[in-house]
């Protein structure tokens, strides 16, 4: 049985999120900036593609 008030949709038309308690409490940092992350994730579909 699903519950269906405890789910979220799949598609958010907005996604904006604020690292700084991340960075001030755990000492994280980022290890990408934009342009590594979009070449990471084409490298991962190029690489899903390839299987298929």
């Amino acid at each position: 049985m699903v519950d269906w008030f405890y789910l979220r949709p799949t598609e958010v038309d907005l996604l904006i999120t604020d690292p700084t308690k991340a960075k001030t409490q755990l000492g994280w940092e980022c290890q990408y900036d934009l342009a590594a992350l979009v070449q990471d994730m084409m490298e991962s579909d190029l690489h899903l593609m390839k299987k298929d």
